[in-house]
């Protein structure tokens, strides 16, 4: 730009800039150089959050890198705290990693709200992605020993369908029934008191 005379200039601006490098006997060698700087990727966003598969009590957060991702370093994982709409980072997944897995809270106790960003390799960071909130069941002992499964909706993505899953006593986890996603509650009577029973909303 035709003030710096060091081996390395930083913080530039997009355009054409010339490099001449003049050696101790004053010859001189010239090159133009473009620089383009995309601008800040902003697709990054929570795809869905599910139970992860090795500990079922913790959230694994999948990442959505949207179309033609490009100058990213990290994405990074934010959690509503205690305040509403307040959102703390939480961790970080390189760009090749699709999961992040939320090994602080218990999703047995909550339902809780994630949004995502970007890091680009030059430090800066995205804006923050629309939030997704996680289902929470409960469960209780209702008439005659049947069980009845109430849950809190799903919010962030449209889907047509809850599945129940159940495991009895040390058993796997089994597809129990489906249900309208319009739907948060379910009575399982087919129980036996003899029984120890799990449950999962998927």
């Amino acid at each position: 730009n035709g003030d710096e005379d060091t081996l390395s200039i930083y913080s530039l601006s997009s355009g054409t800039y010339s490099v001449t490098i003049t050696d101790g006997v004053g010859q001189t060698l010239s090159e133009n150089y473009t620089i383009n700087l995309l601008p800040m990727y902003q697709e990054a966003a929570v795809c869905f959050i599910t139970a992860d598969f090795d500990d079922y009590t913790r959230n694994r957060i999948y990442v959505n890198v949207g179309s033609d991702p490009f100058n990213v370093d990290k994405y990074l994982i934010y959690r509503e705290g205690i305040q509403a709409d307040v959102y703390d980072l939480i961790g970080e997944i390189d760009s090749g990693v699709e999961a992040f897995v939320d090994t602080v809270v218990d999703n047995r106790t909550k339902s809780f709200r994630y949004k995502v960003a970007m890091r680009d390799k030059c430090g800066n960071v995205s804006e923050l992605s629309n939030f997704q909130e996680t289902s929470h069941l409960s469960a209780n002992l209702g008439i005659g020993g049947n069980i009845n499964l109430q849950w809190t909706a799903y919010q962030g993505l449209e889907f047509s369908t809850y599945e129940i899953y159940r495991k009895v006593n040390d058993g796997d986890f089994d597809s129990l029934t489906s249900v309208s996603s319009n739907s948060f509650a379910y009575t399982d009577v087919s129980v036996d008191p003899e029984n120890f029973y799990r449950y999962f909303v998927a």
